[in-house]
């Protein structure tokens, strides 16, 4: 059921109770040590309830990328630039349009998702997807989050995106940059793999991983 009309222009949280989330979440960030993507709940008695939190993995200054930032691989074309990245990384595979339901089950495995718009749904084929391109999109969307979650390369706010990059055609997505490349850029893809390893040694990370030697076994 939908929010009653009467109720739709209310705040959804008091000025009091936006604080606290505010000081709850400069907290969480603080014990982590890095930015967060926090979910919280209010119940029925007023409380704020902390539920998960990671690594919100984008750039704290937000906005749109700086393609300029760093210069383009040498001798390759770059189909299309700009956007704003969602989550960051690097993806390659065979363009495949994404408009309606049936495109999503028919989504294949390793291939670049390109759509008119970011949309929850898409998390159907993001343990598929080698990146999603957004003609547009917001970076702090429920889209955007779960690509962060599925650490799936994405670049939202890129129009013309679906006329410019044909299906099939192999692409490199670049979306620290806010690049996509013709075919596939192997040197691009092996540095984000690296890069990928080292920012995996968190606080988090290494917490995890003390409990999983004592669990695993």
């Amino acid at each position: 059921a939908g929010v009653e009309t009467s109720r739709q222009a209310a705040a959804a949280l008091s000025d009091a109770a936006a604080q606290r989330l505010a000081a709850y979440g400069l907290a969480v960030e603080q014990h982590f040590g890095t930015a967060q993507d926090v979910e919280w709940a209010l119940d029925n008695t007023g409380r704020l309830v902390i539920l998960q939190a990671r690594p919100l993995r984008v750039d704290p200054t937000g906005g749109p990328v700086q393609p300029d930032a760093a210069a383009p691989e040498e001798g390759r074309r770059v189909i299309l630039s700009g956007g704003e990245t969602a989550c960051p990384g690097v993806g390659a595979g065979p363009v495949f349009a994404v408009r309606n339901q049936a495109d999503l089950i028919a989504f294949p495995e390793g291939a670049v998702l390109v759509a008119p718009h970011s949309s929850p749904q898409l998390v159907m084929v993001m343990d598929r997807a080698r990146a999603i391109v957004t003609e547009a999109g917001n970076v702090a969307g429920h889209m955007a989050c779960l690509a962060r979650e599925y650490m799936v390369p994405t670049l939202v706010n890129l129009p013309a995106a679906a006329g410019r990059l044909t299906p099939g055609t192999m692409v490199t997505v670049d979306a620290d940059h806010g690049r996509i490349y013709e075919g596939r850029v192997a040197r691009l893809l092996e540095r984000a793999t690296r890069e990928a390893g080292e920012a995996d040694d968190g606080p988090a990370y290494r917490a995890l991983k003390r409990r999983a030697e004592r669990i695993l076994p």
